[in-house]
């Protein structure tokens, strides 16, 4: 990770001396997930959304007039909550959470450019998980938390697609708004499951853009 971390610095810092109207951009925001199919683990769960947080750093070089390479760090907590019960338990209601540090590599261009950009964005995110935990309230025992690290794969690879405007408001800044669908491509789980991430991303922050 500190590899790719340091080439990723030194195509950003070549790139602001090779062209113009390079911006930075800061977000942050709520992150809506859930796993695609862990009830099969549990017969009779049931599996909803859980909210965590999303922060992003993220650099756009432009390509043409209109298109622009978009990359950073993202940090992002993923994850599912469930409930169901058993004669040996009672009601059990348990919560999942998995954060991982993203590199995204996303390809913006702007469909509208009146002023506010409307830009279309898309392409793939490779993640590190930094943790795990589940906490779970059984009917019959009470309060449990664990570490769970180990049962998940220490990364996870997602498809994203995405929409964000940028409001010009000074200068060169412009207050920026996103919203995006990232779809896991990988089963995450080390255990016989076939979970992958789906999650819903919206996030608010500010871009800079250097003249």
């Amino acid at each position: 990770m500190k590899r790719v971390v340091f080439i990723l610095a030194t195509v950003f810092l070549g790139a602001f001396s090779a062209f113009g109207q390079v911006s930075i951009e800061c977000q942050g925001g709520l992150n809506f997930a859930n796993l695609s199919d862990p009830g099969n683990l549990i017969e009779g769960a049931v599996w909803s959304t859980h909210v965590g947080g999303v922060g992003e750093a993220l650099v756009n070089i432009p390509l043409t007039d209109r298109l622009f390479l978009s990359s950073g760090l993202r940090y992002v907590q993923k994850g599912t909550e469930s409930n169901w019960s058993s004669g040996m338990t009672g009601k059990v209601e348990a919560t999942v959470r998995n954060s991982y540090l993203e590199l995204p590599l996303h390809l913006k261009y702007a469909v509208l450019d009146v002023g506010p950009r409307l830009f279309i964005l898309g392409g793939p995110s490779v993640g590190y998980l930094m943790n795990s935990r589940t906490e779970a309230t059984v009917q019959l025992y009470g309060s449990t938390s664990s570490d769970t690290k180990e049962e998940y794969k220490s990364y996870d690879v997602t498809l994203d697609i995405g929409l964000e405007l940028a409001i010009p408001v000074i200068s060169s800044w412009s207050v920026v708004a996103a919203g995006s669908y990232s779809f896991g491509i990988v089963k995450v789980q080390n255990m016989e499951s076939h979970a992958q991430t789906r999650d819903v991303g919206l996030t608010l922050g500010v871009q800079y853009a250097f003249n």
